[in-house]
């Protein structure tokens, strides 16, 4: 049952469709097709929250599972597709890429017990990348879906200040550097060639106290950059704006 604005004998503008299964859409229509912002409630609990195309959701959307896990991010054809955020009802969180539903691109894997990957997918598997304990020490590499047999070192995902945080911050007065926070823990880390209140905070990979393989950078704009850095340079991976959409791509530390 539909209720609304019609247009030439069809749905267009704002407008209520309920189906006999409990589903129901309130939002924009356009020629006869959601188009435009609006709210999808499934009969089963689950919402959808965010922009349509062609009766699909299109852009960017929040939706809202019966399950309590959630997912804020870009949509392409009714699915998960580009950057978004999925946290679980368990403590789980993936901040990254996805194609078609699944996990595709760079990302960084989050566990409610402080584990972390940072790195590929590939149709939801590690592809590429490093996987960190709660303590921040290598556990696990990934080369082209397997785990790499190279002897891992003690290397952290984060070079440490090992200061209390008053002291911490007398330091860093005296020098440039990136603030950022590492999970849930109070510690705290930072990279040389940066200002923390210009150009946002950055988590992943350091050597030499600067970005130095996979890594996501959220500038002060609200524009992000997710993938592989070289010597504190962005070098393979994705630019995104504030509202996830793709600004361009890093290719060999060129931007095009």
């Amino acid at each position: 049952k539909y209720v609304g604005e019609f247009k030439d004998g069809k749905e267009h503008g704002q407008g209520t469709y309920t189906w006999t299964n409990g589903e129901k859409y309130v939002g924009e229509y356009k020629d006869g097709k959601r188009t435009g912002q609006g709210t999808y409630t499934h009969s089963n609990g689950d919402k959808c929250v965010g922009e349509n195309m062609d009766g699909e959701t299109h852009g960017q959307g929040t939706y809202t599972y019966s399950s309590g896990d959630m997912y804020v991010g870009e949509y392409k054809d009714g699915n998960l597709n580009g950057y978004g955020t999925y946290t679980w009802s368990d403590g789980r969180k993936y901040v990254g890429e996805h194609k078609d539903g699944k996990k595709n691109g760079q990302g960084t894997m989050t566990f409610s017990d402080g584990r972390m990957f940072v790195g590929e997918y590939k149709d939801d598997k590690p592809w590429n990348g490093t996987g960190y304990n709660k303590n921040g020490e290598i556990v696990v590499r990934f080369v082209n879906g397997a785990m790499s047999e190279k002897k891992l070192t003690g290397n952290k995902i984060f070079e440490m200040v090992k200061v209390k945080c008053e002291k911490y911050f007398e330091k860093l007065k005296k020098r440039k550097g990136v603030l950022f926070f590492i999970n849930r823990n109070r510690k705290l880390g930072w990279y040389e060639n940066g200002d923390e209140k210009k150009d946002g905070k950055y988590v992943g990979e350091i050597e030499n106290r600067k970005p130095n393989g996979q890594g996501t950078h959220t500038y002060s704009n609200g524009e992000k950059y997710v993938g592989e850095w070289k010597g504190g340079i962005p070098w393979i991976g994705t630019k995104y704006n504030k509202n996830g959409k793709i600004l361009g791509k890093w290719a060999n530390g060129r931007f095009q």
